[in-house]
């Protein structure tokens, strides 16, 4: 495995704690936002969250446009390239 692909891992499974710690939950790639009831407090913490690990806050609408983690997920590391 690359850097690269261990990167990726890295801040996917990074990003899943945050959406099982905001959603109270275990969090797979079809995991939706708002079936599990994702709620403004719960938007929040996880675009705040996703600030203090990389430094940039991701739009609230993301999670809008990509309720599903994993394409959640995918356009973030494709936002952050």
């Amino acid at each position: 495995m690359t850097d690269l692909h261990d990167d990726v891992l890295s801040t996917e499974d990074a990003v899943r704690a945050i959406w099982a710690e905001a959603l109270g939950g275990a969090i797979d790639d079809d995991s939706d936002f708002f079936l599990l009831a994702g709620s403004s407090a719960a938007a929040l913490t996880i675009t705040s969250r996703i600030e203090e690990l990389s430094g940039v806050r991701p739009p609230l609408r993301m999670l809008f446009e990509y309720p599903r983690f994993g394409d959640y997920v995918r356009a973030l590391l494709e936002k952050g390239r």
